[in-house]
């Protein structure tokens, strides 16, 4: 399972870091695997309070994003009554978007908003285990002040059992009602993302940390992947066997796994 920060997001978004000072421990690594979703309700990036106490693992801006938590690191985004149900320990990623809600069934006016969230939706999926579906339908049931309560009845019972994504309006002890009708469900990786295949390797950081890092190219097939690795085709002979050497040494003390992404077309070897 990944863990730390991302340079970029599938697809090739690049990710600034913006590291929050305020550290709020580990998440809880038992409990379903789930995603939370907030906007801001602001035109620009929020400070997230002193030490950026309040800050998600990622903010989605028009056109940028900000990394401010290290992956499956609890954020103080989410009211948290004592002695209740510990709302942001349970959720390994929490982002949120610059912009306003609505109840109305909505998407961001920015397409490199509506891209970024369909990258993080597939980072989540990919190296967090969160189902890519929100738990409820996309489609906020009752008014704005029945969502604005803290007895609105999706707060009520799949939080924190069911494992996939969250709006803070549906989350316990909160009364928020972001992100309203957000069309999640909807939001898919662009036509420059397809599907490919990588051999991943999982190792461990001088700090003790386990991170994952893809060390071959991305191809469309196994069979192309299988070729890449025992079938040198003569390009990029040094940096290719450079990753070999990493590979083997991986496939060796049984760290290495194929994985399948959803990465930019142009970065797919044709070769196989």
């Amino acid at each position: 399972m990944a863990s730390g920060f991302v340079n970029k997001l599938p697809g090739g978004i690049d990710v600034t870091k913006r590291p929050a000072q305020k550290d709020w421990g580990g998440v809880d690594e038992d409990s379903p695997p789930k995603g939370v979703g907030h906007t801001t309700q602001t035109d620009d990036l929020p400070s997230y309070g002193e030490g950026q106490r309040d800050a998600p693992t990622f903010t989605v801006g028009p056109r940028k994003v900000w990394q401010h938590r290290a992956l499956m690191k609890g954020c103080g985004t989410l009211q948290n009554d004592a002695g209740g149900t510990q709302t942001n320990t349970l959720a390994r990623i929490q982002i949120e978007i610059i912009g306003f809600s609505s109840r109305t069934s909505w998407l961001p006016d920015s397409s490199f908003q509506v891209d970024a969230l369909a990258a993080i939706k597939e980072l989540a999926h990919d190296e967090l285990d969160v189902p890519r579906q929100h738990v409820w339908p996309d489609k906020q049931d009752g008014s704005v002040d029945d969502m604005a309560q803290e007895a609105y009845v999706r707060r009520q019972s799949k939080f924190p059992q069911q494992a996939g994504w969250y709006a803070h309006v549906e989350i316990p002890e909160n009364d928020h009602w972001d992100w309203g009708s957000l069309r999640w469900d909807d939001l898919q990786g662009g036509a420059d993302m397809v599907e490919a295949l990588a051999f991943v390797e999982r190792f461990k950081t001088a700090s003790g940390r386990f991170r994952t890092r893809e060390i071959s190219p991305f191809f469309a097939n196994r069979a192309a992947l299988r070729n890449w690795a025992v079938v040198p085709d003569g390009a990029n002979v040094d940096d290719d066997d450079e990753l070999r050497r990493s590979l083997f040494d991986a496939m060796i003390e049984n760290r290495v796994w194929v994985a399948k992404r959803r990465v930019a077309a142009d970065e797919v070897e044709i070769r196989g």
